[in-house]
């Protein structure tokens, strides 16, 4: 997928969560999709490395 692509559908999704359910709920969203990748290449890593 390109990186735009991902981009505007982040963003498309944090607009809808701020519009539906406030700002904190956005900010809650954009955290969880900083670290849900992070969180899952380090559990893959941890994983393989065991």
């Amino acid at each position: 997928m390109d990186d735009m692509v991902f981009i505007s559908l982040a963003e498309t999704l944090i607009h809808q969560v701020d519009d539906r359910f406030g700002r904190a709920a956005a900010w809650a969203v954009a955290a969880i999709m900083c670290v849900l990748p992070v969180a899952l290449i380090a559990g893959v890593v941890l994983w393989l490395t065991s």
